[in-house]
């Protein structure tokens, strides 16, 4: 067939020799309607079929390099940025079909970089976003929630056997640091809640438990300090006051029975 004028190479196709047929593109290449000495390589993160007029993009989760035919899925564990697969780091990840590696995040360890990241447990925590392993929640620190970092236990609390929770001490134990677990106050002493140390039983008082309050001696006994129960003052001597031993023996033609605070006079008719 002859013809009159030239005609542009058409899309898909090269045209490097005018007095020849278009030649089709390639796999890798495409090219454009218009004057085409050559097919273009194909873009990386496109893909160009036998014949393409233009570049087709990859699908979400593939990835190619320039002059690929098809794209290809992204592997778990690897990033495929600009064509190029490289492997993730310590602390990073990616599933199959993910682009870029991410990282693992806090209160999340990532042992594997093909795997998703794995919650840390129970008093454990993580001190960067791309951790291998959790740490354990140190001593005198709670970590309610493995993604926070840890807080301090305040005065007169200690950490729960879980270290999710910092608790108050209880009454009859003392907490001297919060890194420390509670000991029981000995006899004679008491502690109220959220207390660093065991108090003395006051003179005048009697402490039964370290878990109780002080209680007052009653009139006609005494307690010198560190008692647990306040004593009956003896017969023969008068206790006025609640603090202090019996001082004040009855003299002759007095007397006094047991828990008195004076001595009472003899009566007529009676010896003492």
């Amino acid at each position: 067939e002859t013809r009159s004028a030239c005609v542009s190479c058409p899309a898909g196709y090269s045209c490097s020799d005018p007095t020849a047929m278009p030649v089709i593109c390639p796999n890798g290449t495409f090219s454009n309607e218009g004057v085409t000495v050559s097919c273009s390589e194909c873009g990386i993160n496109y893909y160009c079929e036998e014949g393409a007029t233009e570049e087709t993009p990859c699908p979400d989760g593939r990835f190619s390099s320039s002059g690929w035919v098809e794209c290809k899925i992204c592997e778990a564990g690897v990033s495929c940025i600009d064509g190029d697969v490289v492997t993730c780091g310590s602390g990073y990840y990616s599933l199959l079909g993910e682009l870029t590696c991410s990282e693992c995040g806090f209160g999340y360890y990532c042992p594997y970089n093909d795997e998703a990241p794995i919650p840390c447990g129970d008093g454990t925590y993580t001190l960067s976003t791309t951790e291998q392993s959790c740490t354990a929640c140190p001593s005198g620190h709670s970590c309610a929630n493995p993604e926070n970092q840890p807080v301090a236990c305040a005065s007169g609390y200690y950490v729960a056997p879980n270290r999710t929770e910092c608790r108050a001490c209880d009454k009859g134990f003392m907490c001297p640091t919060p890194s420390t677990d509670p000991v029981e106050c000995p006899l004679g002493t008491y502690s109220s809640l959220a207390s660093t140390s065991c108090s003395s039983c006051p003179a005048g008082h009697e402490c039964p438990t370290p878990s109780e309050s002080p209680t007052p001696c009653n009139s006609g006994h005494y307690a010198t300090g560190s008692a647990t129960a306040c004593t009956e003052c003896p017969a023969g001597y008068a206790c006025p006051s609640t603090t202090s031993a019996p001082e004040i023996m009855c003299l002759a033609g007095n007397y006094s029975l047991g828990g008195a605070t004076s001595c009472t006079q003899c009566p007529a008719g009676f010896a003492c």
